[in-house]
């Protein structure tokens, strides 16, 4: 009789086993694709490790500025149509380029985030800049805390939140302020680029980069953001990243994106440079 209880009491243990089967599944599955994000995360730091690095600096002042500038692509380099740019406080830039000549990897160079290429990057520091990809971030939370990300959201008062909903035209998400959304999920996208435009509007930076996000509007919603911009960021720097045709009244300054097939290139699967021959 033991025997045959201990037999039950095995068989029972194993039954849970063959019970959470699928459970078990997705665990491993979750876990092989953390060990493999975490795997390429410690490759990426020995991505390009001997390669030219652009050099990124912090400037005591307001200013920022661009000196021989290039960003190392898979295609090939892309570069500024001026080799040493000064952006001040109050200046209205558009940076313009053609599809195909990294509008968004110049972006991320500017942020930081593609360090590969060559020249130099001088921003003043990190509190003072905005950056506003064409993918507006909301993260789940409530909306005071999309409002205010990345600070906390006790950084701003609630009639600071309201008023800067009232400016970007979001009234009706007055009364939304505690609640819990995937707000990316619920509110459409234009109405996702004036949630970050109050965010911009809260944090007031000294200068404010933007990634085409302008050019998905359509003229009045551009406009408007536009006018908005000038009149409550009257003096900072601004700087405008997107199309040709996006040569609009409000810049002061327009500067080129020029594409070299011929430049030095990255492939950042193989982790290294490709300079072709002349």
């Amino acid at each position: 009789m033991m025997a045959v209880g201990a037999f039950i009491q095995v068989q029972q243990s194993l039954r849970w086993f063959i019970d959470n089967f699928s459970t078990i599944a997705d665990w491993r599955a979750t876990l092989q694709r953390v060990a493999g994000f975490r795997e390429t995360l410690l490759s990426m730091d020995q991505v390009g490790a001997s390669e030219t690095h652009i050099e990124f600096v912090k400037t005591p002042g307001n200013k920022v500025t661009f000196e021989k500038l290039a960003i190392a692509t898979p295609t090939g380099s892309t570069v500024l149509s001026e080799q040493y740019v000064e952006i001040a406080l109050g200046d209205r830039i558009v940076i313009v380029g053609g599809r195909g000549t990294g509008k968004t990897l110049l972006f991320r160079a500017i942020a930081g985030l593609w360090p590969w290429g060559s020249g130099r990057v001088a921003l003043p520091s990190t509190a003072a800049v905005m950056f506003v990809p064409r993918q507006p971030y909301l993260p789940l939370g409530t909306l005071r805390a999309v409002l205010a990300y990345p600070s906390p959201e006790s950084c701003f008062k609630e009639e600071e939140l309201l008023a800067g909903l009232q400016k970007a035209g979001l009234d009706h998400l007055s009364s939304s302020l505690s609640q819990i959304e995937r707000w990316d999920r619920k509110l459409a996208d234009e109405e996702q680029q004036r949630v970050v435009l109050t965010r911009v509007l809260l944090h007031k930076p000294r200068l404010l980069v933007i990634d085409e996000a302008l050019d998905a509007m359509d003229d009045d919603a551009r406009n408007r953001i536009l006018n908005l911009l000038n009149e409550e960021l009257k003096d900072a720097g601004i700087i405008n990243i997107g199309r040709p045709e996006a040569k609009l009244d409000f810049f002061t300054r327009v500067l080129h994106l020029i594409k070299d097939p011929q430049g030095r290139r990255f492939f950042p699967r193989f982790g290294s440079f490709y300079l072709p021959d002349a």
